[in-house]
């Protein structure tokens, strides 16, 4: 349901992105339990979860739409089952996850949209235990949510050679 008590719904604003990954670092210290972190590229979720490993010596993997089905899968599977406590990935992870004991969602890079992030915040704690759902915001976010929209809009270009072509496509048939 849209009223969920039990989680903590916080934001950190940040300058750059060393100050990012030192939120990141202090966050994953003092937050306990398994938890997802969203990023908003496929770079991202490989070096979030990189830096996981290497520098916090968390067992974390990164999971995006560029893996294998059998890769995804695996992953999927052992964070389902509580053999992995922690995934770093993109919005590509999502449907059918429903793992009750999630502490925290965690978002690295702004997502898409309120309502994406507030569907994916909500797999965090849905035991009904206290959760949180923590947003990194740093100003240069903004610029890859803007590119990704004006990378989904066809140009006038594009609109003039379909109905060019479709106006060749009926003048024929």
């Amino acid at each position: 349901g849209f009223n969920r008590p039990n989680l903590l719904f916080e934001v950190f604003t940040t300058p750059s992105r060393t100050a990012k990954l030192e939120l990141l670092r202090d966050f994953l210290t003092e937050t306990e339990g398994a938890g997802i972190i969203y990023a908003g590229t496929r770079a991202n979720a490989e070096e979030v979860a990189i830096f996981a490993r290497e520098v916090m010596r968390l067992p974390a993997e990164h999971y995006h739409a560029g893996l294998d089905a059998r890769r995804r899968a695996v992953l999927q599977d052992a964070f389902m089952a509580g053999d992995l406590p922690l995934i770093v990935a993109t919005n590509a992870f999502g449907m059918g996850i429903d793992r009750p004991d999630v502490r925290f969602v965690l978002h690295y890079t702004l997502p898409s949209s309120l309502e994406a992030y507030y569907q994916e915040a909500g797999r965090a704690g849905r035991d009904g235990l206290p959760a949180r759902a923590c947003l990194l915001y740093a100003p240069d976010d903004r610029a890859l949510q803007e590119w990704m929209i004006d990378s989904s809009a066809p140009t006038p270009a594009d609109l003039r050679m379909v109905h060019a072509h479709l106006t060749r496509a009926s003048d024929e048939g």
